[in-house]
């Protein structure tokens, strides 16, 4: 039995479960036993890829057979033929294609392929004929032999989809130059390189899996593209960056990681006002790393909190670090951490974990404007550098954005709030303010200058370490307000169409309290 393994057994199975499925000219089967599914207990409470402690993995295999029957080619006025080779240009016949778009993009799964848009399957000269549903169409296959897809920017009648033979990924993980043990990894594409609407990623994921006692990992199919090692945090059940690496054809990509994390220890005491039975195991945080780019990413390190406030929080690389975290009851920040710096020092010892004691964070009330609430005055600036204050436009309404351009949905509610402006813009009793959480200004700058969006622009920087949306209680956006003449809350969480019918309302002195969406 492995170690932290408590019990492995039988669970029933679950009521209308299939042992078989069809999906993408494949019939999939589960080896389940008639008793029930393989379940195992862990002595732990780390968060696994497949649950919490006590809870019934599913680790029954799952085989596949392929279905004979073939695809008629589709009707239609626009439709694409493709031709399916291999790497030696030999064209596969009766071979799986499958179609998808940025919504519908399959999962790999070992060989096989999940999901996806449709599924056709090739004649004897390797050709399907599909009809052509969009400009952000493509094409993936995948078999035992080997990977390939047409991505949408060379999507066209008569192209070639070549299947190349699957790489191979291999390493080891180490951690002060000491092996890793039971490292849960898993690769994706690299979502910095097939990323926007020119190259999309075409699969979800990669399988998962753990390092062994020497801490060394496999990927035998490895598809041949630019990837992302992610490393799972058990703390808090999700993955996170850890390398950048390229699969080739036929080959075996070898990595050697080593990084210099160290144990870090501290305390979260209750400030004033925080109610006394607050709950601080409820509490959810994170040491973000000052660090930019990937780097940042592969440094952001999650934690719990105990009952008794203490924690402890795993391989934490040497580095300037803020902390973050907070208590969330039915969608509100209840409580929040105080974002302190922190210093995490090396440790030249490689012999041991020597634990580092950052000492104490306070959590204090969490930040929840309602309607009626006063909004809080803020300085900044804007993003061409120009002083910004909301006391400067006491006596209006004041429409409050906050976004960031790397936030889908806040682009998204672009068109409404130009839609807004174009309507309420010129009235002097009307004030419209965009406060971006980019890094950088230009990131702002740019967009606005590209979308011709004419209201003010104002610059807050990183999320993570601006106070303005913190005080406004902002941990989600976009977040849209709406502020009375006499600096109170009108409304919150506008979106779509109800943000322009708010301000209307006010503006035609129809009193707006609450919350409007599309």
């Amino acid at each position: 039995m492995e170690q932290g393994v408590e019990d492995v057994g039988l669970a029933p199975v679950p009521k209308g479960f299939s042992p078989s499925f069809e999906l993408n000219g494949f019939r999939f089967s589960f080896n389940v036993s008639v008793d029930g599914i393989v379940a195992v207990r862990l002595k732990s409470g780390d968060l696994l890829p497949y649950g919490r402690k006590g809870n019934c993995f599913w680790l029954a295999g799952l085989s596949r057979e392929k279905l004979s029957s073939t695809t008629p080619a589709p009707t239609g006025t626009q439709g694409l033929t493709i031709q399916v080779r291999d790497a030696e240009g030999k064209p596969l016949p009766n071979e799986l294609v499958i179609s998808a778009d940025p919504k519908t993009t399959p999962q790999l799964v070992r060989t096989a392929l999940l999901g996806g848009m449709e599924s056709f399957h090739t004649d004897e000269q390797g050709c399907v004929t599909l009809p052509f549903v969009g400009p952000y169409l493509f094409l993936v296959a995948a078999n035992d032999y080997g990977f390939g897809w047409l991505p949408n920017s060379d999507l066209k009648d008569q192209a070639v989809l070549v299947v190349e033979p699957w790489g191979r990924i291999e390493g080891v993980i180490k951690n002060r130059n000491h092996v890793v043990l039971d490292d849960h990894l898993r690769l994706i594409p690299d979502p910095q390189h097939y990323t926007g609407r020119e190259v999309q990623a075409p699969i979800q994921g990669y399988d998962e899996t753990p390092t062994d006692s020497h801490g060394r990992f496999a990927f035998e199919y490895a598809p041949p593209l630019k990837l992302v090692l992610e490393r799972l945090q058990k703390q808090l059940g999700c993955f996170r960056y850890l390398w950048s690496l390229e699969a080739k054809a036929a080959e075996t990509t070898h990595v050697e990681i080593n990084t210099r994390g160290r144990t870090v220890l501290g305390r979260v005491t209750a400030g004033p006002g925080l109610a006394s039975d607050i709950d601080l195991a409820a509490c959810s945080a994170a040491l973000m790393s000052r660090m930019k780019g990937r780097e940042g990413s592969r440094h952001l390190v999650g934690f719990r909190v105990s009952a008794d406030g203490s924690f402890h929080v795993e391989r934490v690389e040497p580095g300037d670090y803020r902390v973050s975290g907070d208590i969330r009851r039915d969608n509100k920040r209840v409580a929040l951490l105080d974002p302190i710096l922190v210093h995490v020092p090396d440790d030249a010892s490689d012999t041991e974990d020597v634990p580092f004691d950052m000492g104490t964070v306070t959590l204090n009330p969490g930040v929840n404007l309602e309607p009626g609430d006063t909004a809080p005055n803020f300085s900044s600036r804007t993003v061409d550098g120009k002083p910004l204050r909301l006391s400067d436009f006491e006596g209006k309404y004041v429409l409050l954005d906050f976004w960031a351009t790397w936030c889908g949905p806040c682009v998204e509610e672009t068109p409404y709030l130009k839609a807004t402006f174009a309507a309420h813009g010129k009235n002097e009793r009307f004030e419209m303010i965009s406060l971006s959480l980019d890094s950088e200004a230009q990131a702002a700058r740019k967009f606005a200058l590209d979308q011709g969006t004419a209201w003010t622009q104002g610059f807050l920087g990183a999320w993570s370490e601006d106070r303005i949306a913190r005080s406004y209680g902002v941990f989600g956006i976009p977040a849209i307000f709406l502020i009375g003449p006499d600096g109170k809350v009108l409304a919150r969480d506008l979106r779509g169409s109800g943000i322009k019918e708010a301000v209307t309302a006010a503006l035609g002195l129809s009193s707006t309290i609450g919350s409007h969406g599309s």
